[in-house]
């Protein structure tokens, strides 16, 4: 059975959730954050004669899920696909069932979950034009993520970077040169363990000259001071190797599907 999830839920929610943290921490922040009387977030549990099997959570355009005991039922999952939703994610196995079921199997990708649990310092992030972002830096953040396709959905609401900055969820970091815009990367959703890092990105034109590696150390030096674990989704590719090079470590998979034109 699938229903939706209010206050009284929280215990039972976070203890099956932190099972995995580091996986679930997307979702647990949310939780932790936003409660459940947001008009923008609705919890859903699903559940088995009184045990919590798997959780999801819609956050404005984006639903998504934990790793899932037991059997999901895709049909069922499904009804939960509203018009609006943009980003399925959550753990891969389960997303991928449900993007199997919907015909979307060419429409997802996976990533793997790598985490810094210890500090390794392997650039120095002093680069000239490197700083942490103001709220006078939104629009143009807004306008240079929109610029890479990858990130046009996950980043679609411009108050999702609003609230980030105002409010101090996380942390946006810029490198500039020329007066122009090069590389970004932000930290994202944490929990009193756990952060992640997202929107890292440079110019095609900049590219392997170190920016990326010093955005990352940048913004993990921020995540340590705060005596959590950076953590990111990345594929499995040459690009990406910086993870590694970093002291990253894989702990996971997860799936996403980007909702739009004919995937619906």
């Amino acid at each position: 059975m699938i229903r939706i999830c209010n206050d009284k839920d929280e215990e039972i929610l976070l203890r099956f959730l932190k099972r995995d943290s580091m996986l679930h921490t997307y979702i647990i922040a949310d939780i932790e954050r936003y409660r459940f009387d947001k008009p923008y977030q609705t919890i859903y549990m699903m559940e088995n004669e009184n045990f919590c099997e798997g959780v999801f959570l819609e956050y404005y355009n984006n639903l998504i899920f934990s790793r899932v005991r037991g059997s999901i039922e895709p049909e069922e999952i499904s009804k939960y696909i509203l018009p609006e939703i943009t980003n399925i994610m959550g753990e891969l196995e389960v997303v991928k069932k449900v993007a199997n079921y919907l015909g979307l199997s060419d429409s997802m990708k996976a990533n793997n979950l790598y985490a810094q649990k210890k500090f390794v310092k392997h650039f120095s992030g002093n680069l000239p034009g490197i700083r942490i972002a103001g709220m006078r830096d939104v629009d143009v953040i807004y306008d240079f993520l929109m610029s890479f396709p990858e990130f046009r959905e996950i980043y679609a609401k411009k108050e999702m970077i609003e609230n980030r900055i105002e409010k101090g969820e996380g942390i946006h970091v810029l490198l500039e040169k020329d007066g122009k815009l090069v590389a970004h990367g932000n930290s994202a959703v944490s929990t009193d363990e756990t952060c992640f890092l997202g929107g890292i990105c440079v110019v095609p034109g900049e590219r392997g000259k170190g920016y990326a590696m010093a955005v990352v150390q940048m913004i993990c030096n921020e995540i340590h001071k705060q005596n959590r674990i950076p953590c990111v989704f990345a594929p499995e590719e040459q690009e990406y190797t910086i993870f590694r090079r970093m002291g990253f470590e894989k702990y996971g998979k997860w799936g996403t599907i980007q909702m739009k034109g004919d995937n619906r």
